[in-house]
């Protein structure tokens, strides 16, 4: 019972290195099956810096996050524990400008500082599992399977995070990106403009667009970042 108890506790309390090795093979399997990374200089740049400009007021300085553009016409964006952010070519594609896109990194920035991907592996049973063997063992690392990688890429590729987890990245993005000096309407301009032009079709894992923005409305106003007028 004591070892269930600390195992509980340990699981909860993911390392940083381990929050990073189990990110690294997410974001591996991420870039795998959507195209592969972007080889575009320019437009790598253009992500990378607007999305470290980003992390330098997020609440998590310790990581170090990784930025890159993913070869695949669709627009989403993808992210995994540890700092690793993809944004598809069909995303940057469809920002207007720099204040867009960061609003999009903003959102996936606080995916990772807000440990979303993270929870739900370690409310795994099968890690769980193999977490009490390796106490029981004297292990200090932490093995984490196929089978659990394997459920939360489907997570983050298929099923999405619940509506909740969602509103709540919207949320803290938004907030980040208003640290950062970005409009806080951005991402609230940016999500209403591809549902009236029908292009947030891939965004079908998210809640209704119409309801991200509803929910952005009354965040903005209750934190007066906008005028309640």
């Amino acid at each position: 019972v004591q070892g269930g108890s600390k195992v509980a506790k340990g699981v909860a309390g993911i390392s940083l290195k381990e929050e990073c090795d189990v990110g690294g093979s997410l974001a591996v399997e991420v870039a795998a099956k959507k195209g592969g990374i972007l080889k575009n200089v320019e437009l790598t740049k253009r992500v990378a810096t607007i999305g470290k400009a980003l992390t330098l007021y997020c609440t998590r300085p310790e990581l170090n996050f990784t930025f890159a553009i993913l070869d695949n016409p669709t627009i989403n964006a993808y992210s995994s524990p540890g700092g690793y952010v993809f944004v598809t070519k069909g995303l940057v594609d469809s920002c207007a400008n720099d204040n867009q896109l960061a609003a999009v990194l903003a959102h996936e920035i606080a995916h990772v500082t807000r440990r979303h991907a993270l929870k739900l592996i370690a409310r795994n049973e099968t890690m769980k599992g193999v977490a009490e063997m390796g106490s029981a063992a004297g292990g200090s690392g932490l093995y984490v399977p196929d089978s659990v990688i394997s459920g939360a890429l489907q997570t983050i590729l298929e099923k999405g995070f619940d509506p909740a987890t969602e509103f709540d990245a919207d949320k803290h993005g938004t907030l980040l990106a208003y640290d950062a000096g970005f409009s806080p309407r951005t991402l609230r301009d940016y999500l209403d403009g591809l549902s009236k032009k029908g292009d947030d079709k891939p965004f079908s894992t998210h809640p209704p667009t119409n309801h991200r923005v509803e929910r952005l409305d009354e965040y903005m106003k209750e934190s007066r970042m906008i005028s309640g007028d």
